[in-house]
């Protein structure tokens, strides 16, 4: 698994060093869960290494807290290559040389200490813990996420939605995932999805906001009870 052949900015490489070893820390969980990593555990962490690359990449500040993206794409890094086996892992030439030394507590005294803003995305902060969500990968949960997105959207149309009214808000809920999770641009999701405009793209963001606030507060009161 590669990332993107593109430099990285001063601001970029130091949320890297920043942040290497709260995504070492979640590759170490991981590796404590599957058991059949364990001769691979050098592997695993270097996915780790390369989620936070990604993850700097594609942060938007806007959009959400750092450490949200860093769980994000340690979760999608580390289920693909669960599933796939490799254990050829190559580094993003050019881009970032990881530091020697790391601390974990440096990370997790971060998130504890930025302030919570309920309309940015941070649904899974609070995974810092043990809780139900530690073992999702991003694909599983990326699939949960658009079945109650469709479930509470259509809700709010009205009882029968028709074929069209369906069709449009499985539209608005794929085109809000992967601006949210996928860093893709307003632009580049209008010109895909044949809408005229970013503004477009944006107000069916700004829709559909609500309905993940919703879900979200959903599944953080399951992991709870």
């Amino acid at each position: 698994m590669t990332c993107a052949a593109k430099p990285l900015t001063d601001e970029q490489r130091a949320l890297c060093l920043q942040w290497e070893g709260y995504a070492l820390m979640l590759a170490h969980r991981h590796l404590a869960r599957a058991r059949h990593l364990r001769r691979q555990d050098e592997d695993v962490l270097q996915e780790a290494r390369l989620a936070v690359v990604r993850a700097a990449q594609t942060w938007n500040p806007e959009l959400g807290k750092f450490c949200t993206y860093v769980l994000w794409w340690v979760r999608s890094f580390l289920g693909k290559y669960d599933r796939r086996g490799s254990r050829v892992v190559p580094l993003p030439a050019g881009e970032w040389v990881p530091p020697r030394e790391w601390s974990l507590d440096q990370p997790s005294s971060a998130v504890e200490d930025e302030e919570a803003d309920s309309t940015r995305l941070d649904l899974f902060t609070h995974t810092l813990g043990e809780d139900g969500l530690d073992a999702w990968d991003s694909e599983r949960l990326m699939a949960r996420a658009a079945e109650a997105l469709m479930r509470l959207r259509l809700a709010d149309l009205s009882d029968r939605p028709t074929s069209t009214q369906r069709a449009r808000v499985r539209r608005d809920v794929a085109l809000f995932l992967r601006y949210r999770f996928e860093g893709v641009t307003l632009e580049m999701l209008a010109s895909e999805s044949g809408l005229t405009t970013r503004e477009a793209v944006r107000q069916i963001v700004l829709r559909t906001q609500p309905a993940f606030d919703a879900w979200a507060a959903e599944v953080c009161a399951e992991s709870e009870g």
